[in-house]
């Protein structure tokens, strides 16, 4: 799913990999957020079945349908920004293309840095992507329960991590009594 505006997914890349990853199972869907529907161009570009693709139109509280997906596919230019923290939050991942810029990927190439374990590297190998043969290969794994619970504590134990070491409104404060 992507929970975005439709804007930051109007793009032949992204469709391309949406494609591609449906291919991977039969039941798989597709489901996007916005403000009007795109995804009819992209299903006769695509060859994708309409059936395939869920508009969920505008939400209120797209964290609650979030809890339903198995992973958010970001576009291939701007991330979904906060909506990729509140995933993580619910321990859903995010499959996010190297050439994407956006908090998410802020977050992740911040938390690479300096990581040489074997487990921090395959969490970055599963969750971007180059192209969509390797958008594929990370669905695929994402689609997999054990992968996919994997990934996502990693995501919530990086993001837990990195929230608390950052000071709040009352340390700022008391830097400024000083």
């Amino acid at each position: 799913a992507s929970f975005c505006r439709e804007e930051l997914i109007n793009f032949s890349q992204h469709w391309e990999a949406v494609k591609h990853i449906l291919d991977i199972k039969s039941d798989l869907k597709y489901c996007y957020t916005g403000r009007t529907k795109i995804h009819k161009k992209w299903c006769k570009t695509y060859n994708i079945p309409e059936e395939r693709i869920d508009f969920l139109g505008w939400l209120d509280k797209p964290h609650e349908q979030m809890r339903n997906v198995a992973f958010l596919l970001d576009g291939p230019t701007l991330g979904h920004g906060l909506m990729a923290f509140e995933a993580i939050a619910a321990g859903i991942p995010i499959l996010s293309p190297k050439s994407g810029h956006g908090a998410y990927d802020n977050f992740l190439l911040k938390n690479e840095k300096g990581k040489t374990s074997i487990q921090n590297r395959h969490l970055a190998d599963v969750v971007r992507f180059d192209d969509s043969n390797s958008a594929v290969a990370g669905a695929a794994a994402l689609l997999e329960s054990s992968t996919n619970e994997e990934c996502a504590t990693k995501l919530m134990k990086l993001w837990s991590r990195d929230r608390n070491s950052q000071s709040d409104f009352h340390h700022f404060v008391q830097l400024m009594q000083l």
